[in-house]
């Protein structure tokens, strides 16, 4: 087994246990995918220049990427918590996992979005 196959497997156990959020996913070609991942309302990063830790307000979504069918793009958008956020960066670990940069567009779900979550609960 390679060294990506082994880490791949690492992640998906971590984001079974550590992805408490439940995050609905929508490329913004459309459709919805649901997938479990980490959202951080705040995060502390190193800075790769100064590698100083810089504190950001700015919230981050931790992800699987084969989790996704799709390959994550900025502009596509998520909800999580009942808040909706547009993907304005994408940081690849390396490794198979993703850390989304979002930014938050409403606090609540769209009208359509509604209804198809109420759906899911019939």
């Amino acid at each position: 087994m390679s060294f990506l196959s082994k880490a791949d497997k690492i992640l998906g156990a971590a984001t079974r246990i550590l992805g408490t959020e439940t995050v609905q996913y929508f490329p913004k070609t459309g459709g919805r995918i649901d997938i479990k991942g980490v959202f951080d309302n705040e995060a502390s990063l190193v800075d790769p220049d100064t590698e100083r830790l810089v504190t950001s307000t700015q919230p981050i979504v931790g992800i699987r990427l084969r989790d996704l069918e799709k390959i994550p793009l900025e502009g596509d958008e998520v909800v999580v918590r009942g808040e909706r956020f547009k993907v304005v960066d994408i940081r690849e670990d390396g490794l198979g996992g993703a850390s989304l940069f979002v930014s938050r567009v409403s606090n609540a779900l769209s009208p359509k979005d509604q209804i198809q979550t109420f759906k899911s609960f019939e």
